[in-house]
């Protein structure tokens, strides 16, 4: 997308690679909303929800920075991480406790040297307000938890964020069934309980033998094995990821397999395995015919999916939405990055990796069931008119629906020639998004644009 200083043309795919990849109809592409333009240097690794969903803050490492969804304004820059030297990752926010933390590096922390642990902010004044080694802080509701190395020895434990200190820990011995040594790995904490997932990479002699998947329950102090029903001759793997749905009714096991493949092994809410998906699926439910899995970005509720997928035909990473239950991708958001989902405002929140370019996708405001195709020339609305741009001569018949896809205004046949074309409105439009569309025969295609 392109801003122009009155009004602009909300178009992500321009930017982001989108516009040049073919799609079928099947499977609308669809755009977030753009918050802000990113920033002149560092990179992001990460994105909250703050405010009730008003604000969005982004860990431009080593300062975050909280901006407003609505001005797209910077509302405040944090305190900058002293002597960092890396890291960043883990971000999460607590609206309730009004703070927000990450891992980081530093050389020298308040006297801490060659720091690596969690740092934690006051969300109000951006004040950094504790800096814990050693830890590793993972959330999910009102719950976290964090490993921690003690003597030599492995744990993972309960933190209580009120007094920053561990309730309870479970150590995880390297000798659990089968020979050989064992790395814990990647963690999915269930929500509404004390129990956790957490993967593990299992060597003997050096070689890297099948992940292995675990329940611990924080109750009982003990850990319950989880089969996962790998294919027949696959000797290695390693758990990347564990996803668990908003409220557990789906686990889902993100393991990277020898080679260069990736597979997702679902769970339902008692951890039976349901089914498993890899490249060969996924290219069997897109419009994509040599597509790699990349990664999971975030679950949405307990139906969907983000998932980064590429195309290896022209290079191209895209955005799909896949819905767990129907097993099938639904659509595909144009966007190139990472992001969380908010289910205290329904949001979606997206960010570049590289300057933090962001943008918010609304699940329910923003529905695309009447939007067959977003394609991204120039579009720019101001009094009254329409200037688009066309790469053909054509008649064509314009409509402006809301993002409801309530018909606004039917603006009638016009001939469009190559280049700059003026499409006159005849009414005037309140503030807010809008969608053009354009039939030109059979053919129909729809471009977003703001009126501010």
């Amino acid at each position: 997308m392109r801003e122009r200083l009155i009004t602009t043309a909300a178009i992500f795919l321009a930017i982001l690679g989108f516009a040049t990849v073919q799609m079928r109809a099947e499977i609308p592409i669809v755009q977030a909303d753009t918050v802000f333009q990113g920033f002149g240097g560092g990179s992001v690794s990460g994105i909250v929800f703050s405010k009730e969903g008003s604000c969005i803050i982004l860990n431009r490492v080593p300062q975050p920075a909280e901006i407003d969804i609505m001005t797209h304004q910077i509302i405040k820059e944090f305190e900058k991480v002293p002597n960092y030297t890396g890291g960043g990752g883990s971000f999460f926010g607590d609206d309730t406790k009004k703070i927000v933390g990450a891992s980081i590096n530093s050389s020298d922390l308040f006297g801490i040297k060659d720091f690596s642990g969690e740092v934690i902010w006051d969300a109000i004044s951006g004040k950094i307000i504790q800096a814990i080694p050693n830890i590793l802080l993972q959330k999910n509701g009102g719950n976290y938890y964090s490993y921690l190395r003690k003597s030599s020895k492995e744990y993972l434990g309960r933190f209580d964020i009120n007094t920053f200190k561990f309730i309870d820990s479970i150590y995880l011995p390297k000798d659990i069934p089968g020979i050989g040594s064992a790395e814990w790995g990647a963690v999915g904490i269930i929500p509404n309980s004390n129990k956790v997932l957490v993967g593990v990479k299992r060597y003997i002699e050096n070689t890297l033998y099948p992940a292995e998947l675990y329940v611990l329950d924080f109750d009982t102090k003990k850990y319950t094995k989880i089969p996962i029903p790998y294919d027949a001759g696959y000797t290695s793997s390693s758990i990347n990821q564990i996803v668990v749905s908003n409220s557990g009714k789906f686990k889902i096991i993100e393991v990277k397999l020898s080679g260069a493949n990736t597979a997702f092994f679902f769970y339902d809410q008692d951890n039976n395995f349901i089914y498993k998906m890899d490249n060969k699926d996924f290219i069997n439910i897109t419009d994509i015919q040599q597509i790699t899995t990349n990664t999971i970005i975030t679950a949405i509720e307990d139906d969907y999916l983000l998932f980064c997928l590429y195309n290896n035909n022209i290079s191209k990473y895209r955005m799909a939405f896949y819905n767990i239950q129907n097993r099938n991708v639904s659509k595909y958001l144009g966007f190139l990055g990472s992001g969380v989902y908010d289910e205290t405002s329904q949001k979606i929140g997206l960010y570049g990796t590289i300057l933090g370019l962001t943008g918010i996708f609304d699940l329910y405001a923003l529905p695309v069931k009447d939007i067959s195709q977003i394609i991204s020339p120039d579009l720019v609305y101001s009094n009254n008119q329409l200037e688009y741009r066309s790469d053909i001569a054509f008649i064509g018949e314009s409509q402006i629906f809301d993002t409801t896809g309530k018909l606004i205004a039917n603006l009638g046949l016009q001939p469009f020639i190559i280049g700059k074309n003026i499409i006159r409105i005849n009414q005037p439009l309140m503030k807010g998004v809008y969608i053009l569309t354009i039939k030109n025969g059979t053919e129909q295609s729809s471009y977003k644009f703001i009126v501010e």
